[in-house]
């Protein structure tokens, strides 16, 4: 019996591509023999083929769905130092910059943080919501914050500021009110007009 159920299996293997003629005959013995060959005294059967079951295709992914997944979907990225039209005074020229970021910036990701100054994006990259930027010459000047990934591709930008540098110059003198110089003469210094009394009372100018 086991001997009929193991060619069983094997004469339905083929079956389940395609339908397929099976020969039946039993030996002298008493053995049930199948076999695709022809054999004297056997039965043709037809074996139909198996019902085979296609699963559907799984619908592919959009471009949105897959941007959604490299990108972290941040929501703020703006620029809270300098403040909108504010006046920084550093005589250095360094000026300080904070940055707030929502959902927290993702540098398991490659992702950070770019500045642009004046229109021009800086080659220094930041990990963090703050940064400084040295030597910044005196005027008006635009920021902007940008976050970029490790390709340099830009996934969001922030509003632009506008500050104002001020730096002192030992090179600028002193003024009143009133707009006049205030500094003292050199009592050691000349007059350049002969004849002429020096402001001091104590030095006479001596003619040329």
């Amino acid at each position: 019996m086991r001997r009929i159920a193991f060619l069983l299996v094997l004469v339905a293997a083929p079956a389940l591509a395609a339908a397929t003629t099976v020969y039946r005959w039993v030996e002298p013995d008493g053995t049930v023999v199948f076999s695709d060959q022809p054999h004297h005294g056997a039965r043709k059967m037809i074996i139909p083929p198996a019902n085979v079951y296609e699963p559907g295709k799984l619908p592919n992914p959009g471009p949105a769905a897959s941007t959604m997944q490299g990108a972290a979907p941040y929501r703020v990225l703006r620029i809270s130092t300098p403040a909108p039209d504010a006046t920084v005074r550093r005589n250095n020229g360094d000026v300080t910059v904070r940055m707030e970021v929502k959902p927290p910036l993702r540098t398991d990701r490659g992702q950070v943080i770019a500045l642009v100054l004046d229109g021009k994006r800086l080659a220094k990259r930041y990990r963090a919501p703050q940064a400084v930027l040295r030597n910044v010459d005196r005027g008006t000047h635009t920021l902007q914050a940008q976050i970029v990934d490790g390709a340099g591709k830009v996934l969001m930008s922030s509003p632009s500021v506008t500050f104002h540098l001020m730096r002192y110059s030992r090179l600028s003198a002193p003024a009143s009110r009133s707009g006049r110089n205030t500094a003292k003469p050199n009592p050691n210094v000349l007059s350049p007009h002969p004849n002429v009394l020096s402001p001091h009372p104590n030095v006479i100018t001596p003619p040329r």
